[in-house]
């Protein structure tokens, strides 16, 4: 038995609110999260019936596409896009046996006819390409099932388009040398509830936000600042409170001007950073770990601040 094919991701297109495509992808999963129930007959050993009970399919996939993502995330708090004005697709691109990839209508192609989309993290490293992890669920819009399955032609005219690494960070006002790692939680959690027992949810909400900046750094000094008192732990922030700013790196050449407004910016004005750990062992330095809790100044307005295109000062 020869194998029918093998395939590749090429492509996630958002085409609401803002169409993007998403082509550079370190990771995609499919996932339909199906619920199958099984019964048995009082004392049975075995089961005598099986049902499909539900299914809550939604696509998870990791991006270096951070000002995309952010662009398309712009008019909701920066962290959830309302994608359901227009099917989302995610395109596998066919291997070609003996050859590249194919450039007929054989590749695969999952459409998405309703769904929200959210970031959960941003994480980003001294010297190591910055990336997101993003959730599209889908729902069900009373006609199309939320996830169905075809073939296409797969466009490889896209390009390599953005990429970002760790730069300046600042906690309470002040630069902090020797930040080795930065995690941006979106704190995004979902709602979800379907009505007359239908298989697929058809109401998707954001139930809250709850975002926060977790960061290694090789100052353990820093301790002195955010540490343990008689009266308690942690300092608020206050001033520009803890800033992250991921500078833009540029195709032949090295990274993007600070002074130019291309960089990307995420930052906490309000809340408490305190110290979660310090690591030490198998002869490599020292680190200190710590934790940023947002809490904004109001109950509508996201603690998290985003500013997809700015300069770095």
């Amino acid at each position: 038995m020869a194998i029918e094919g093998l395939y590749t991701p090429q492509a996630i297109t958002i085409n609401s609110p803002v169409a993007t495509t998403f082509n550079q992808l370190a990771s995609a999963t499919i996932d339909g999260q199906p619920r199958v129930r099984v019964a048995y007959n009082a004392g049975a050993p075995y089961p005598t019936f099986v049902s499909y009970d539900s299914a809550a399919p939604q696509v998870r996939f990791t991006t270096t596409q951070l000002q995309g993502l952010l662009t398309l995330t712009a008019t909701a708090d920066g962290v959830y896009a309302n994608t359901s004005a227009a099917s989302a697709t995610i395109t596998l691109a066919k291997l070609d046996e003996n050859g590249r990839r194919s450039s007929s209508a054989d590749s695969l192609l999952w459409t998405v006819p309703q769904s929200l989309l959210y970031w959960s993290t941003i994480s980003a490293g001294n010297g190591v390409p910055a990336t997101a992890d993003v959730m599209l669920v889908a729902s069900f819009d009373g006609t199309n099932a939320p996830l169905t399955y075809g073939t296409t032609t797969a466009n490889y005219a896209t390009s390599y388009t953005e990429e970002y690494m760790l730069g300046l960070t600042r906690v309470v006002s002040s630069a902090l040398s020797g930040v080795r790692r930065v995690t941006i939680s979106s704190g995004a959690s979902l709602f979800s509830d379907r009505d007359q027992s239908n298989p697929y949810p058809d109401w998707l909400s954001i139930r809250r936000v709850e975002p926060s900046i977790s960061l290694e750094t090789s100052k353990l000094s820093k301790w002195s600042d955010v540490g343990f008192s008689a009266t308690g732990g942690g300092q608020p922030l206050v001033g520009a409170g803890i800033e992250v700013f991921l500078r833009r790196r540029i195709d032949t050449g090295m990274f993007v001007a600070d002074a130019s407004a291309v960089h990307i910016k995420l930052s906490m004005a309000s809340g408490l950073v305190y110290p979660q750990t310090v690591n030490v062992g198998g002869g490599d330095p020292a680190g200190l770990n710590l934790m940023a809790i947002g809490a904004g100044s109001d109950s509508d307005t996201n603690p998290l601040v985003i500013a997809p295109a700015t300069a770095i000062a």
